[in-house]
């Protein structure tokens, strides 16, 4: 049936004037093709978010990019903070390292929508509650720019890149030069802790035109302001405690090729959640049991790149493993059993991924150039959970499943699972460019990949919703399922410049996401929970133009967007309440535009302005199935 009623409307603006004497800010703007241009910063700018290094006039997309000076002048140090300067780009967050992104107003539960990549390393979010991500808080100290693609990117980038990719370009060692770099900052304020931040950067030459290495290392303490008054006073509970470094070692043998290896590790740790109840009074946490985030994050990665007469080759191998424990209250969901007590949720998360891609982009003579490569992920994703009652101290007596046996505090446990979640993943892709003249340029992109689901379920503990209840004798094997998708994206545009300092262009793009199963724990909670729920399709049809003007004085970015999802995934609650799950939706449509304009008045000056809207409106309700729609 179609239904029309349900309707949401944003628009999103954002004004500013930045200074920078020698950055180029606005829509990317690291590179320049002439030195003697840079101090004015009108020269044209090139990026890589087709894979080929080629100009953002040229580009046949919408694509923001924001350099590192204006980056470090604008104190953005992390992605929460990206918003600020892209009004496309929406953030929700409940703090550091728990964090969903949102390009152009696409947003659901599930797996990912937006990718994240730190240069050629995957780094894109996953989380068992299917809040869309929970994407980590890699820094922004010491990078090159950070490039922001909007639309679908499923041929040249993957799986979770529905509605964009978000891509950070650390800066490379540099051969035969020396430096060293501190900064740092301290803030404060009526009825917070104080906030110190400080980051430093240091370039090492190992070898003569060979060899060097560059090291970053970053902290963060402090700034809580959020207070508890149960189960125990305290003021600015939720201080942040982040430590970070990584190191960029650059092997150039040869002048056709280079090797480049990064690591990169940092831990994360709140004392406390980052949000209040409304009801509570402002600022006021207001929840019976006591909540924290820990975090330890390592990314390793090696990228060889070796030049050809007619092309490049590219082979990019990268590791990362995120371990993510937390705290939270759980009274209120507790108390619908008529369980009296205060309740706490411990949460824990092992992330493994490994991604590697081996490709080759083309540099012919003539009018046709070529990106195709080869792409294989593992993903070993696995998670469990413990409820069981707080102390007077407002924490259970132990924190994973396995503490509470050794401890003997089984007796204060009423729910817990382990879950595992295995991806393996295959593709195949390639994309062209032909000129069809020496204005017209038509792209066709196409990626086929094949996945296989591993997914199993362990019962610690079954819902025990009395403690007169024995606790259970030991887990118990729920489920053990296995299934394969597959499935194509596809990238068509055509782009127009007439002039240098004009360029039009029209896109057609796909996007699709991986189904899934929900859990045995919350089909025990309420039978009309379906098994699992179906993948879903995303559509992306595009016109925009770039202008500049004044010997890029002033430059005009515009694009408007019809999408069209179907199947969209979201989070459904059961009629009892006890529990939420994945289920699929009929058909959406999102409308949308986007303006930004950066105008550089005089030397040293740079002003920005942007206007994003979007219309999104579910088209046609499916109904929960009663049958199994996986």
């Amino acid at each position: 049936m179609k239904n029309d009623t349900r309707k949401l409307q944003s628009c999103r603006i954002f004004l500013g004037v930045l200074t920078a004497s020698t950055s180029l800010y606005g829509f990317a703007h690291a590179q320049t093709s002439s030195s003697a241009a840079s101090a004015l910063n009108i020269d044209e700018i090139v990026v890589t978010a087709t894979k080929r290094t080629i100009s953002v006039q040229d580009v046949p997309l919408a694509v923001s990019a924001i350099g590192g000076d204006a980056l470090q002048q604008s104190n953005i140090a992390n992605i929460t903070a990206l918003s600020a300067l892209e009004p496309s780009l929406q953030i929700q967050s409940k703090g550091a390292g728990d964090t969903q992104i949102i390009i152009r107003g696409i947003q659901s539960a599930g797996a990912s929508l937006v990718s994240v990549y730190v240069d050629e390393a995957v780094v894109t979010g996953s989380d068992f509650n299917g809040s869309g991500g929970r994407q980590s808080s890699v820094p922004f100290y010491d990078v090159e720019r950070v490039e922001i693609l909007k639309g679908p990117q499923g041929t040249l980038f993957g799986s979770g890149s529905m509605a964009g990719s978000v891509r950070l370009i650390a800066k490379k060692p540099v051969m035969n030069e020396y430096s060293f770099d501190i900064t740092a900052s301290a803030e404060t304020g009526k009825g917070v802790n104080e906030l110190y931040e400080t980051h430093a950067v240091a370039n090492i030459p190992v070898i003569t035109d060979e060899l060097a290495v560059r090291v970053t290392a970053w902290a963060t303490e402090g700034g809580g302001y959020l207070d508890r008054a149960i189960p125990r006073t305290i003021k600015n509970s939720n201080d942040q405690h982040i430590q970070g470094i990584r190191g960029i070692l650059e092997w150039r043998p040869s002048s056709d090729f280079k090797l480049t290896a990064t690591a990169l590790t940092q831990s994360i740790d709140v004392g406390d959640v980052d949000y209040f109840r409304r009801n509570s009074g402002a600022y006021n946490i207001g929840v019976r049991s006591m909540g924290e985030w820990d975090e330890n994050y390592n990314l390793y990665s090696l990228v060889g790149d070796y030049s050809l007469p007619f092309g490049s080759i590219t082979a990019a191998t990268s590791y990362s493993q995120r371990k993510i424990l937390t705290r939270a209250d759980t009274t209120p969901i507790s108390s619908l059993f008529g369980l009296p007590d205060a309740y706490q949720i411990n949460e824990y998360q092992d992330r493994a991924l490994w991604s590697s891609e081996v490709r080759f982009s083309s540099d012919f003579d003539g009018p046709f150039q070529l990106v195709t490569g080869l792409f294989y992920q593992e993903d070993r994703d696995g998670a469990e959970n413990v409820i069981g009652r707080a102390g007077a101290d407002g924490n259970l007596g132990c924190v994973l499943y396995g503490d509470c046996s050794a401890l003997g505090a089984n007796s204060e446990v009423i729910f817990s699972r382990s879950l595992q979640h295995d991806v393996d993943q295959f593709a195949i892709f390639a994309q062209g460019d032909y000129d069809l003249t020496d204005t017209i340029t038509a792209t066709v992109g196409i990626r086929y990949y094949e996945a296989t689901l591993n997914w199993s379920e362990l019962s610690n503990q079954n819902l025990r919703p009395s403690h007169a209840i024995p606790p259970q004798a030991g887990p118990i094997v729920t489920l053990d399922d296995k299934s394969k998708q597959n499935n194509t994206s596809y990238n068509f545009s055509l782009g127009w410049r007439p002039t240098d300092d004009l360029s039009f262009y029209a896109r057609v793009a796909s996007g699709f996401r991986l189904g899934g199963i929900n859990t045995l724990s919350s089909r025990q909670l309420d039978p009309s929970v379906p098994v699992g729920y179906n993948s879903d399709t995303l559509w992306n049809y595009e016109v925009g133009a770039k202008m500049s003007f004044f010997d890029r004085r002033l430059i005009i970015d515009s694009a408007l967007y019809l999408i069209e999802w179907t199947g969209q995934q979201v989070s459904a609650i059961t009629a009892s309440g006890v529990t939420s799950y994945m289920t699929n939706a009929g058909s959406s449509k999102v409308q949308g535009g986007e303006l930004q304009v950066t105008a550089r008045p005089i030397d040293g000056l740079t002003e920005k302005w942007g206007i994003t809207y979007t219309n999104s409106k579910l088209t046609e309700y499916k109904p929960t199935a009663a049958t199994n729609p996986a």
